[in-house]
């Protein structure tokens, strides 16, 4: 007797029977991820449009920013100083402010996928995953844009270093990059990395860079 699963197709066979063994994972299609002032972290779910919060104790997950809303395309999240969400919403191209008590406020619709976004003090810093994307510092209270570089090969998840700096990757050009807060040339500090996607820094000051690297033979 054939036997129907909803979400995995038809039988081919009367001797095939379709099943789930495991759960489907909360947290599917994720992306960027940073904890938030409640100490979980928030995981951008950039294919399921929405974005969760883990209790890295527990492993408890709660869907903070659920699908169906504003917010379409979350690559990824930082905060501000005050407890505001920040979520560079990539597709649909826009950059919005969620506040401590749920309100959601468009920011802007200037800045080409949108992509790496952080967070320094009040302040907040954009990139875009885009040939000859930019490095801008987004002003939230009038959606004004200062760029602070040019020329990104695809730029991606970016963080402050000790040394106060911007740090960011190249993603087409295996770079790792850097520049000033307040303006000033950019800097290489690494090349030769495979696509790298992410920069993080540990609590010692190391730069630590996500790549998708090659699969070993």
């Amino acid at each position: 007797m054939t036997t129907r699963s909803p979400g995995f197709g038809e039988p081919r066979s009367e001797w095939w029977r379709l099943s789930r063994l495991t759960e489907p994972s909360p947290l599917w299609g994720s992306n960027g991820i940073t904890f938030g002032p409640d100490g979980r972290l928030h995981v951008a779910q950039f294919l399921a449009g929405q974005i969760s919060a883990v209790d890295v104790t527990t492993g408890a997950v709660e869907v903070v920013v659920p699908a169906g809303g504003p917010v379409q395309a979350p690559d990824d999240v930082a905060f501000g100083a005050d407890g505001s969400m920040y979520i560079a919403d990539l597709t649909p191209q826009r950059v919005w402010r969620r506040s401590p008590d749920g309100e959601f406020t468009l920011l802007s619709e200037e800045v080409r996928a949108p992509n790496g976004i952080t967070c320094v003090g009040d302040r907040v810093f954009v990139n875009e995953m885009r040939p000859g994307g930019r490095v801008v510092e987004l002003l939230p209270d009038t959606g004004g844009l200062v760029v602070l570089a040019e020329g990104l090969a695809m730029g991606n998840a970016m963080q402050q270093g000790p040394d106060g700096s911007l740090y960011y990757p190249h993603m087409m050009t295996g770079q790792v990059w850097r520049v000033s807060p307040d303006g000033g040339a950019p800097q290489e500090v690494a090349d030769d990395v495979h696509e790298p996607v992410a920069v993080r820094f540990d609590h010692d000051g190391t730069l630590v860079v996500l790549s998708r690297a090659p699969r070993a033979s």
